[in-house]
């Protein structure tokens, strides 16, 4: 990322707190940035583009200190919920994106619609730590990492414009992610089971049959 776009974006950040992305214009956030508009041309497409940028750019540095958080649990599946709750609570709290709810909505929807590149890049955060739960036999295998990474991302979206109610201790947040996320993604054993089971039977009678 060059210098001018971070820049920008930080500037924007600052901007966009007390502007909506509909009243924004860009040679206000230009002059507060100190750059030209040929400048802010060469990095965003237009504002919708921008404001993409931003809100994945604070994703990706929210979900890599996540991950750094909770990577040392041991247990994939709890290593699992704990980030999917940290992720579920910044989401619910807004405090990373303090601007209103038609901005939240309409920041999901770009990070969806444009080029891509936004939900990219917080894909390419997420995905890999899936990988690893994968592989050390916390997640279901028949999924790609990709496709567990988004649908997951998909519901921390949902959580941030309608959060769960309110909890002293938590409950309803905390049932909702071991229900919907880490049971649902937990392996399926029950076939491998049932095939096994079905195998010793066949040996035993095939063993029988020897004798006949």
């Amino acid at each position: 990322m060059s210098s001018l776009r971070i820049k920008i974006l930080a500037t924007a950040e600052h901007y966009l707190k007390n502007h909506s992305l509909a009243d924004a214009q860009i040679n206000a956030l230009c002059q507060s940035a100190g750059v030209s508009r040929t400048s802010f041309y060469r990095e965003f497409k237009n504002l919708d583009d921008m404001f993409s940028c931003l809100v994945a750019s604070m994703w990706v540095n929210i979900l890599k200190d996540i991950i750094a958080d909770v990577e040392a649990i041991e247990a994939p599946e709890q290593r699992l919920f704990e980030f999917s709750k940290q992720v579920a609570s910044i989401a619910q709290s807004r405090r990373y994106l303090p601007w209103d709810e038609k901005n939240i909505t309409h920041a999901v929807k770009l990070m969806h619609k444009e080029d891509g590149k936004g939900l990219a890049a917080i894909l390419g955060v997420v995905s890999p730590f899936m990988l690893r739960c994968q592989q050390q036999g916390g997640l279901r295998q028949d999924l790609h990492s990709d496709e567990i990474a988004d649908w997951i991302l998909r519901q921390m979206w949902t959580l941030m414009s309608i959060p769960l109610p309110p909890s002293v201790a938590n409950e309803p947040l905390d049932r909702y992610i071991q229900i919907f996320i880490v049971d649902a993604l937990r392996p399926n054993t029950t076939t491998t089971a049932k095939a096994d089971d079905i195998n010793t039977k066949l040996d035993q009678i095939l063993d029988k049959l020897r004798y006949l």
